[in-house]
């Protein structure tokens, strides 16, 4: 398939094209690493009890409301360019402190951090395709965004 037929599928316009491939890209990788927490998510979830699997819900329901707010401020109030750098800095730093905590966790020790993890985990996936998409809205006009939005997808 040539370029301009795959340019035409795609549904990019000249000059889109690169910008929607780099668009799908960042979205791979995002999900990729999501999808790479998943499992140690999961195994740290059933670890910590699987009778506890409902409070654990509860718990990213909870950090969800409490930090929903304090998100939304900064969001608002710092400017893209800024913000997109300093939300993944603060998760990879939060990432290198659960690493950090698991291995200085006692033996058979840490099951508040592995249901720390587990709520973390499933807050920082909202989060980080939230950041994602609304500066995929900033990047794209809306018009753009119907055409190349199912692609990046």
């Amino acid at each position: 398939m040539s370029l301009d037929a795959f340019s035409r599928a795609v549904g990019a316009r000249e000059g889109e094209l690169g910008d929607a491939s780099i668009g799908a890209a960042y979205f791979f990788l995002l999900l990729a690493s999501f999808f790479t927490l998943r499992p140690l998510r999961e195994e740290m979830g059933v670890a910590a009890g699987v009778e506890n699997l409902p409070w654990l819900f509860m718990g990213t329901l909870g950090a969800m409301a409490l930090v929903q707010p304090f998100f939304g401020a900064l969001v608002t109030r710092t400017p893209r360019r800024a913000f997109i750098p300093i939300a993944y800095r603060a998760f990879g730093v939060m990432i290198l402190g659960f690493y950090a905590l698991f291995a200085l966790a006692p033996e058979g020790g840490g099951v508040w951090a592995m249901r720390a993890f587990y709520v973390w985990t499933s807050v920082f996936n909202l989060f980080v395709v939230s950041v994602f998409w609304g500066f995929m809205a900033d990047a794209f006009t809306s018009e753009q965004g119907r055409r190349l939005f199912p692609f990046i997808g």
